[in-house]
This record gives structure tokens, sequence and C-alpha cells, in this order.
């Protein structure tokens, strides 16, 4: 099972538990080109919100077939535009790793501008009541995100969280997503969450031997005892308040 399988699986359990009577909406931030959990939840009978600045025909066609509503923009830290850079790998273009941050590991220099929205800008064109689950998959931008959770009406925080983690090298070999700032921004997510009210954590990873983690409470979370050093990239999924 890969990674997005596994957040799937975790969605369409988790979810009817979270938010029964379906009153809140699900938000996907950076929906690459394939894969798509609104789909999923969709499916369940949440209404759901893609955001993604690179438009191609499978994402508008997966929105068409499961009527949910597609925002054509970044998530950042400002409103109007943003610089966003193209993903690439092993010199072709892969849309999949583009972001807005030029540091991140797999931005090429090849840029464009993209509109652009902070979170409570997003919200301010969404209007949501209630937000039963938000997945991230920015490459690189999740703090950049998640550190605007601590402005919000808590009333809007997400009752589930995904976001992802590492990419393009393993724990052990702290390069890439695992480098010194990505790591910490990775961890400075988690810390933030528990002063926001998020229990607790567990992780689904692409490579590492164990591939899953317990439930773990997020006052015990440490690199060393929740990143394994054979762990690739994987999402983190945080619970708040059961």
């Amino acid at each position: 099972m890969t990674p997005e399988q596994a957040v799937d699986a975790i969605l369409i359990e988790s979810l009817p538990q979270i938010d029964p009577r379906r009153s809140g909406v699900f938000i996907e931030i950076g929906c690459g080109t394939i894969a798509f959990s609104f789909e999923v939840v969709a499916k369940l009978g949440y209404r759901t919100f893609a955001v993604e600045p690179l438009i191609t025909p499978p994402l508008q066609a997966a929105c068409q077939r499961s009527a949910t509503t597609l925002v054509p923009a970044a998530i950042s830290d400002s409103e109007g535009q943003c610089t966003f850079y193209i993903g690439q790998f092993q010199g072709s273009e892969l849309l999949e790793l583009s972001s807005i941050h030029a540091g991140w590991w797999g931005a090429a220099k090849q840029s464009i501008q993209v509109p652009s929205h902070t979170l409570q800008g997003l919200f301010n064109l969404i209007h949501p009541q209630k937000i039963s689950a938000m997945k991230l998959d920015v490459e690189g931008a999740e703090p950049t995100i998640i550190q605007q959770f601590s402005s919000l009406d808590p009333a809007l925080l997400p009752q589930l969280l995904i976001f992802e983690y590492g990419g393009g090298a393993t724990y052990a070999q702290k390069t890439h997503g695992w480098s010194q700032p990505h790591l910490a921004g990775t961890l400075a997510c988690l810390k933030l969450l528990k002063s926001l009210g998020y229990k607790k954590t567990t992780r689904y990873d692409s490579k590492a031997h164990e591939k899953t983690t317990n439930l773990a409470d997020l006052d015990l979370v440490t690199p060393e005892d929740f990143f394994a050093p054979d762990c690739e990239y994987g999402n983190l999924v945080c619970f708040r308040g059961r």
C-alpha cells in the first residue's frame, strides 16, 4: 500500500466517525496530476474542495466527476500572486514536485506566477462552516500553511489533518526533504498542532520497514522515536480533540 492509498483508507475509516452528519467539508491542497483524495471523500457524501495552481485535464475531469469545487491557486503567506517553481526529477519535468519554495529539493529554476491565497483568504473565498479534514501535499510548503493555523478561528481548525514529510532521501541521510530546515519545519508543525489541541498522530511511510506507527501522543513525539532511519517520504495524520 502506498502512502496515498493509506491516506484514502484512513479517510474512509475515520471521517464517518469524526463527522457522521457530513456537516463539514474536506479540503485537499496540492492535488498533483494522478490520484485525488477528494474523489474518495466525495463518495462518502462530504462537500469537497481541490486547491491547485497547475490545472491539468485529469484534475479537471476528477473535479467534474465528483462535483468538487476547484480553486486554481497556491496557498502561501500572501494574497495575490506568488512564484511557483516547476518540479523536476532526473532532468525531466515532474509536476508533482512543484513548490512555492525555491529551495525545495524537487524544484527547478523554471518558475511561473500563479494566483495565491493565504489560508484565511481561501476560507473567505469558499466560506466553510466546519472542516472535517484537510490534506496538504505541497512539497515543502506544509510549514508555511500550518503556521497560519494559529491565527484561524478555532472552529475552522481541521478535525483531521494529513500532511506530507520527507522526500528524495531517507531520514538517515539527512538530505533533500530530510535536510535540517525541512525536518525542523515538520517538527515545528507538530509542536504547533499540539498547542492547538491536536492530541494524536500516526504516519505511513513509502519505504520504511515499519511503514506505520501506532497512534502516538503528540507530547511524546521526537524524530528519534517517530521516524525510522529508512523513512523516505509519507504522510503524518493528526487528530484534534479525540
